[in-house]
Parts: C-alpha cells; structure tokens; sequence
C-alpha cells in the first residue's frame, strides 16, 4: 500500500495569524472567567448578607416568642 502524501507544513505568514488568533482567544477566555469569578464572588455576598439577615431576623423572632423564665 503506498503511503497517503503529507501535507506541506503551513507557511510562516499563515502560522503567525493562526498563533495571533488563539493568542487573541485565549486572553478573551480568560478576560471571560475573570468577570465570571467576579459575578460569583458578589453572588456568594449577597447570598451570604441575605442569610445573615434571614439567620438574625429569625433569632429575633424567636427570642421574642419565648416565653421568660421568671
């Protein structure tokens, strides 16, 4: 069986705006999962405030309803 033929190698012109590009994508996702870990740590406050708040309201509430032991 004869072998297939190899392709030529990609001139250097055509290397370079290939390597540019992924350069260009790689620094958009990265640019993508920083904004993301930013959005995820103001979530993770919010939620965490809104717990807080709940968890005291809660205390409140509970405290209040309690009969004293005097």
């Amino acid at each position: 069986m004869a072998d297939a033929p190899k392709p030529n190698p990609p001139a250097e012109d055509e290397m370079h705006w290939g390597i540019t590009y992924l350069r260009e994508d790689i620094q958009d996702l990265r640019s993508a999962v920083r904004a993301m870990h930013d959005r995820m740590d103001t979530l993770t406050q919010s939620v965490s405030r809104s717990i807080g708040q709940f968890v005291c309201w809660s205390c409140v509430r509970h405290a209040s309803s309690q009969p004293s032991m005097e």
